[in-house]
């Protein structure tokens, strides 16, 4: 069974529940009642949460197995993951208790408590493991924990992993945002990216601007991120990797969870926020024993943060300029802006001025006409809602 969250889950089952706001949706109940008939369950920590605040405290007693993937990200108390998955599922339009979003560490936590077998025996897997989650993992498991470390050797305190040993990978150094645009246009007319290829860059809005000026060029490129539905999602996901889609831009979304063993290619457009964000990037490609090339771009607003960088690629045997390596690390508040809220960089969009400037003020004109129609609609009861009753009161 696997339970995944999606904008279209429990809408119907809303709709149908008038006191929806006091108890879980009919599907949510539906899956709760047949969790134990099930031998596998898939889910992320807010979902099981949700299905299990309608079913027996007693429901997960009988696990034997708790399996945490991505572990660095359920054991970590950042603010920043946390931000990531509710921007993409709203946790009170899915109508789960707004707690439950607190921390990814404060939903394992409340599972590991439903799962009431002593016997229970755990695993965290993670491409990336920071000293601050081992200490968490190692205080989630039994006092026999074992260690298995597949791939390169711990980098620098940060992060205990490297990446794939057949993934070549190049630094490209490039004078400006216009100076990456050019780059790459470059690469594809010479038959460096190998197709298919994945490209990752900082925004949703920088994403459609890359898309829009490849796509000029006649690329076959799309665009996948978390305001696209789940099911355009999963067609741009099939044609990718079917080969009728060669170019897939998007952000951080992608680079965990999802297994693109035919990705030749990782294009870091937009230079990656950590060293962790960097090695599950480029670890789309090189996987079920192929080989795979990694380009990442940086100007010089992302210098102060090359050397991480560099130091994993020199770890997995790259040939890295001694500049590179002998940079000043960046100070903590730099490094946690970076990590946050990125470099704040240029729009991609080549287009002129004035064009950019029409466009702009017809979007504002739209989102003021959408305003005073809500305006205007506030007072008005909609088809299909009962009116306020004032004899309730």
């Amino acid at each position: 069974m696997k339970s995944e969250d999606s904008e279209d889950d429990d809408s119907d089952d809303d709709a149908d529940d008038s006191d929806s706001k006091t108890k879980p949706p009919r599907k949510a109940r539906q899956l709760a009642s047949q969790l134990a008939f099930f031998d596998i369950i898939v889910s992320t920590p807010a979902r099981l949460l949700h299905i299990l605040s309608s079913s027996p405290s007693t429901l997960l007693h009988q696990v034997l197995h708790l399996v945490l993937d991505e572990a660095d990200r359920l054991l970590s108390l950042d603010d920043i993951h946390h931000n990531t998955v509710t921007s993409l599922v709203s946790l009170e339009d899915a109508g789960r208790p707004a707690d439950e979003g607190r921390s990814f560490l404060h939903q394992v936590d409340k599972v590991l408590e439903a799962c009431g077998n002593k016997g229970l025996r755990k695993a965290c897997f993670s491409a990336t493991v920071p000293s601050g989650v081992e200490e968490m993992a190692r205080s989630v498991m039994d006092a026999d924990v074992v260690t298995v470390r597949i791939g390169g050797a711990a980098v620098d305190r940060e992060s205990s992993n490297s990446p794939l040993p057949r993934i070549h990978q190049k630094l490209v150094f490039c004078s400006s945002e216009a100076g990456k645009l050019m780059e790459i246009r470059q690469m594809l007319g010479r038959g460096d990216v190998r197709p298919p290829c994945l490209i990752f860059v900082q925004s949703k809005k920088r994403a459609e601007e890359l898309r829009e000026e490849l796509a000029v060029d006649g690329r076959s490129v799309d665009v996948v991120t978390g305001e696209r539905t789940k099911k355009e999602r999963d067609n741009l996901v099939r044609l990718f990797r079917t080969g009728h889609l060669h170019l897939l831009i998007c952000t951080d979304l992608l680079s965990r969870g999802l297994d693109f063993s035919a990705v030749r290619t990782v294009i870091n457009y937009d230079f990656p926020s950590t060293t962790a964000a960097y090695v599950h990037r480029i670890g789309r490609t090189g996987r079920a024993g192929r080989e795979g090339w990694a380009f990442t771009f940086f100007t010089h607003e992302d210098a102060p943060y090359v050397k991480s960088v560099a130091n994993v690629m020199k770890e997995m045997g790259e040939k890295i300029e001694d500049w590179m390596v002998g940079l000043d690390k960046p100070s903590r508040e730099a490094k946690k802006n970076m990590k946050q809220k990125g470099v704040k960089r240029e729009s991609i969009d080549t287009r002129p001025k004035k064009e950019k400037r029409r466009e702009q003020a017809k979007k504002e004109m739209i989102e003021a006409s959408k305003r005073r129609k809500r305006m205007n609609d506030g007072g008005k009861v909609g088809y299909g809602k009962k009116e306020h009753n004032n004899d309730d009161e």
